[in-house]
């Protein structure tokens, strides 16, 4: 029996088997709706000082300091060579380019500077991904309104970025060499056989030190708040599977109330027109660490990319800052029985991305992932999500390995789905930052990836927007 509440919300109360009730609720939504409500910055005047051949240092420095501020290109560098002003920097502020785009020139051209071009290059961890060159004469006619209709577009155009992109001399930054950030976490499951639901509510602090445009070290360390996880009571899965514990231990993991979850040296490099890479080592989970590296080819403004990653991984040891499992074969004196764990595996993917396969499923991507999962299993991912108006993602997963059912235990094969909300949609302020929450009805060892830091994919994102797509 189903009786709506409103437009937006069902209940319904359900007899079945002949032996049990259940009881719900069907809430509705149109993510494509979904619209952002923002207190922001509104963009500078247009009104450009004297023309003049030169700055003093601080007027440059204070326009590094705009750039971050009023359009959004946090750890940029400004270069001028007496024709043309370059400015890198990562975007963290708007989804829309063209927002971004309009509020740096405007900038630019307010200082007076003689200059026949402004190219702004965005990065991401100081790689080079895009470079929009906007012409500085018709920028002007732009800004004034010189005619009907008048758009940002009109006087730029954004291309890939040339590999060297310093054009002159630098002469100032606002470099972010050391960033702090503290963000809530939480892990969950649903429908498992020790409760309905499992909940793990912590906090994660992180840091980052760019020790130059290449190398990066981070770390993060986790606060456990609150958790049931004490419900789930076994270490030897009661179904008799033997395969090697590679999630089901995340109640050792949580029974610490600080835990280092990450810790690792990263080097990202881009070493063609289309091609990016990283190699990275180090704690780069909370339940491994290793050794391992990625390439993405990612052509400009395409809908395909390909990406491979090679890794050598070993378990961490539960009640270990940085212990590693030496012995495979472990004891639970809970369960009187022994288990498997990860002492050492090689694992990696060989991924497609496809945005819009086909060309008629729009504001798609799907992913074909293939390889070796962390129980030493084999087998292959398939991701497929949709993007709405608004910038909301829903999405799918399954992965199928060469595991049987029996052998994989209960659920047969893992799959999952997920939610990403753009923080801009949350909150008051613009933001290309997402909040992401997933779901697996059941936690399982088999077709289980490695948890990477900086997947190149979403790194790349501005070459080919999905992550951070404007709202349409």
């Amino acid at each position: 029996m189903v009786y709506q509440l409103t437009q937006w919300a069902d209940v319904r109360l359900s007899y079945e088997r002949g032996n049990t009730f259940t009881a719900g609720i069907t809430l509705a939504s149109n993510f494509n709706h979904a619209d952002p409500f923002w207190l922001d910055d509104p963009i500078a005047v247009y009104q450009p000082a004297d023309t003049t051949h030169t700055l003093s240092d601080s007027q440059w420095q204070q326009l590094s300091k705009q750039l971050a501020a009023n359009a959004g290109y946090q750890d940029n560098r400004v270069y001028y060579n007496g024709e043309q002003v370059t400015v890198t920097g990562e975007q963290t502020k708007y989804r829309d380019r063209t927002t971004a785009h309009d509020r740096a020139a405007r900038l630019i051209a307010n200082t007076g500077i003689d200059a026949k071009r402004y190219h702004v290059i965005e990065t991401n961890q100081r790689q080079a991904l895009t470079e929009t060159v906007i012409d500085a004469e018709r920028y002007a006619q732009v800004a004034r309104h010189d005619y009907l209709g008048a758009s940002i577009d009109d006087a730029s155009g954004t291309v890939s970025a040339s590999h060297t992109f310093a054009s002159g001399p630098q002469v100032s930054d606002q470099l972010d060499t050391f960033n702090v950030g503290f963000a809530p976490k939480l892990r969950q499951s649903i429908g498992g056989s020790e409760d309905f639901y499992l909940y793990a509510l912590g906090l994660t602090g992180q840091a980052e030190w760019r020790m130059n445009d290449h190398w990066l070290a981070s770390g993060a360390i986790y606060a456990n708040i609150t958790d049931n996880y004490d419900k789930f009571n076994y270490t030897v899965p009661p179904d008799g599977t033997d395969l090697k514990r590679v999630r089901t231990l995340t109640r050792q993991y949580l029974d610490e109330t600080f835990r280092v979850t990450n810790l690792q040296l990263t080097y990202l490099d881009r070493f063609s027109d289309h091609w990016y890479t990283q190699a990275y080592g180090g704690y780069l989970e909370d339940m491994f660490a290793g050794v391992g590296g990625e390439v993405l080819y990612r052509p400009f403004d395409s809908p395909f990319a390909l990406g491979v990653d090679i890794n050598y991984v070993k378990q961490r040891r539960p009640g270990s800052v940085f212990g590693l499992f030496e012995q495979e074969l472990q004891y639970s004196q809970a369960d009187k029985q022994s288990y498997r764990v990860q002492t050492g595996t090689a694992t990696g993917h060989a991924t497609l991305y496809w945005q819009e396969p086909l060309g008629v499923f729009d504001g798609t991507l799907a992913k074909i992932s293939a390889g070796r999962y962390l129980t030493d299993d084999v087998g292959v991912t398939l991701d497929a999500s949709k993007q709405f108006d608004s910038g909301i993602i829903a999405g799918v997963f399954a992965t199928k390995t060469d595991l049987s059912a029996e052998e994989f235990g209960e659920g047969s094969f893992t799959k999952g789905f997920y939610i990403s909300i753009p923080f801009d949609l949350l909150s008051v302020k613009p933001s290309t930052q997402r909040a992401n929450i997933s779901w697996m009805p059941l936690q399982r060892d088999g077709g289980q990836q490695l948890g990477r830091k900086y997947p190149l994919y979403e790194l790349t994102d501005p070459r080919s927007p999905w992550q951070s797509r404007p709202i349409q």
